[in-house]
């Protein structure tokens, strides 16, 4: 589908709407492409294994842990086997290789050149972990190395499509983040989405309000006609307007793979990749959805609670007193606030990263209310 043009398609997608012998055909095609990318990823040693694997030819014994010689003399055989079953994978550790050696000749180039010839020569005893006394080299195939593992996570997601040619000129469009990064992503069609750490959202060709998730996210949908629809190994959630989690729960095996998705407002329907609309299911604000490759359960759920992995803060016509509570206890301060506002309801999505300070006067500001703060004490008090 890579080597689809926009006209394809379009032509492809009407197509299928006037013969539904072609749409069944389509469908079943994707759903065997996502198994046969949920095997490759299940027979798949971890991805610094692969990054060892890829750059056995470059990297010196020397430049390497004692852990990192263990796992990748362990690992050998694992990718010798994968390699035969899934060729592609040879696309990605070829990538993963020409990506260092561009590395190292862009390090020599602008580092090495400068230090002239004062640089100390490689001591093959030397552990990776002494940095101050680490050669120029060697400190540079540590950089190689950290570079290379976060591309190799990035370049690895794209294997839950199956590779139709290995003339892989156009790729589709993949924002990823790093452990311990948050990213708020603007869509073109407006939406916005807060991807979690270690995730990945990708979509091909021309945005079409269609994603591809892997990790967990965040979406705050506008509405339209055309609907938005995120995709996950163990199902797909289709909304038109409104806001959710979701998360992808990887296991280890196929049949343990899960897909959370926890509703805060609108509707989104849930549904497995099976082709049968009777196991689609509706989910509800506060409700949460669980799918696995053969079924969806539906619970009530706390929403801070379940959506604490994204950082916010969620209320939906949440009655004052609980959320006083529920800031007090997030930010462990103390929040005093007049009677009259106890059962006054609040919907609201914060970013705790604001402070408490700037939500409780988001907050004052929503219900014409004020917040002081006593200096002495630090004891916030909302009062109407």
């Amino acid at each position: 589908m890579e080597h689809f043009s926009d006209a394809d398609l379009v032509s492809i997608r009407e197509a299928m709407q006037n013969d539904e012998q072609l749409n069944r055909a389509v469908r079943n095609w994707i759903k065997v492409s996502r198994h046969i990318g949920a095997n490759i990823r299940a027979e798949f040693p971890a991805e610094q294994a692969l990054v060892l694997f890829a750059l056995r030819d470059m990297i010196d014994g020397s430049d390497l842990t004692e852990a990192e010689v263990d796992l990748a003399r362990r690992s050998e055989s694992q990718f010798q086997t994968s390699l035969q079953n899934h060729p592609s994978i040879g696309i990605i550790v070829a990538r993963i290789a020409d990506d260092a050696k561009e590395f190292e000749r862009s390090w020599s180039l602008s580092f090495d050149s400068k230090e002239g010839n004062d640089e100390p020569k490689p001591n093959p005893k030397l552990r990776l972990h002494n940095r101050d006394a680490m050669p120029l080299r060697s400190r540079g195939m540590r950089l190689v190395r950290y570079a290379i593992s976060t591309a190799a996570v990035v370049t690895l997601i794209s294997l839950s499509i199956l590779q139709l040619s290995k003339d892989n000129q156009t790729r589709p469009t993949q924002i990823a983040t790093v452990t311990n990064e948050l990213r708020t992503v603007t869509l073109n069609d407006g939406s916005t989405l807060r991807l979690a750490p270690s995730s990945t959202i990708s979509w091909d060709g021309e945005f079409n309000r269609a994603v591809t998730l892997t990790g967990a996210a965040y979406f705050d949908v506008v509405p339209s006609p055309t609907a938005f629809i995120v995709h996950t190994p163990s199902g797909t959630t289709t909304v038109l307007g409104t806001e959710f989690g979701v998360q992808t729960v990887d296991n280890g095996t196929n049949s343990a793979q899960q897909t959370i998705v926890t509703l805060v407002s609108g509707r989104v329907s849930l549904s497995l990749d099976d082709n049968d609309p009777s196991n689609d299911i509706i989910l509800t604000p506060g409700k949460q959805g669980i799918l696995t490759l053969t079924d969806i359960s539906v619970s009530s759920v706390n929403l801070l609670d379940a959506l604490a992995w994204s950082e916010l803060i969620v209320f939906r016509d949440t009655p004052m007193k609980e959320v006083k509570e529920k800031l007090a206890k997030q930010f462990d301060v103390t929040i005093e606030m007049s009677h009259n506002l106890n059962e006054t309801l609040l919907t609201g999505t914060f970013e705790q990263d604001r402070g408490i300070k700037e939500i409780l006067d988001i907050v004052a500001a929503a219900l014409g209310a004020t917040v002081q703060i006593d200096s002495k004490s630090g004891v916030y008090s909302l009062s109407k």
